[in-house]
């Protein structure tokens, strides 16, 4: 049986390519728009998790259903998986302000 962390990796594995890219699509926008556009990524980030929770349900709901079988929490495995994807994006984020735009004190 999987630990806590092989159980969340097993279930965002389909997804971590889609959440990479739009992390990245929202860092171009950091850049190119500075910190202004930190809203406008967030909530893009957002509907991204809103798109792929509506994908998982409606096609690939088999894999729903392996996990609630083995005893695992849906909700608390999507907010493991997002919760981790959105503390990178925001990292990565303030990094890239920081760096591009300085710090203004």
């Amino acid at each position: 049986m999987l630990n806590s962390k092989g159980v969340v990796r097993q279930f965002n594995k389909p997804y971590y390519t889609i959440n990479n890219l739009i992390s990245i699509i929202c860092v171009l926008g950091l850049i190119k728009y500075g910190a202004g556009f930190i809203a406008l990524a967030i909530l893009f980030k957002l509907s991204g998790y809103a798109f792929l929770i509506l994908y998982q349900h409606y096609v690939k709901n088999r894999s729903i259903l392996y996990f609630q079988n083995a005893g695992f929490s849906i909700r608390r495995l999507y907010l493991r998986s997002f919760g981790a994807d959105m503390i990178r994006f925001l990292l990565l984020g303030l990094i890239t302000i920081f760096i591009l735009h300085g710090i203004k004190s």
